[in-house]
């Protein structure tokens, strides 16, 4: 136990309508875990099926709030929370990492939006 080592893992930005959030880890699939909780979201007021604008280093994409993969239409980024009871984004039978460019440490800004219009 005494080699034990407490990670710290940074809060996330809360500000009106919009989260400045820190992707922390990416799997396989290229499921990228943020570090936001529930509590997080529901804080914007936002509720399944809304959309909101992810603002990564060079673009933006918009993503539906949703509880699984089947809540999106193939090709569709989600954002939901994940086994882990972390906030992640993913797209519906894609790679989310891949398609934004994003890895491990990268910041992302996530603005409340009505839909991808």
């Amino acid at each position: 136990p005494f080699e034990l080592v407490r990670l710290h893992l940074p809060e996330p930005e809360v500000g009106s309508g919009r989260l400045l959030a820190t992707v922390l880890t990416v799997d396989r699939f290229g499921n990228m875990a943020l570090n936001v909780s529930r509590d997080h979201v529901d804080s914007l007021g936002l509720g399944l099926g809304d959309w909101v604008e992810l603002q990564f280093a060079l673009d933006s994409y918009y993503a539906k709030v949703a509880e699984t993969y089947a809540d999106a239409d193939p090709g569709e980024l989600i954002l939901y929370e994940d086994s882990y009871g972390a906030v992640s984004v993913a797209i519906r039978d894609g790679n989310a990492a891949r398609l934004t460019g994003a890895t491990a440490g990268d910041r992302v800004r996530i603005h409340t939006r009505r839909g991808p219009d």
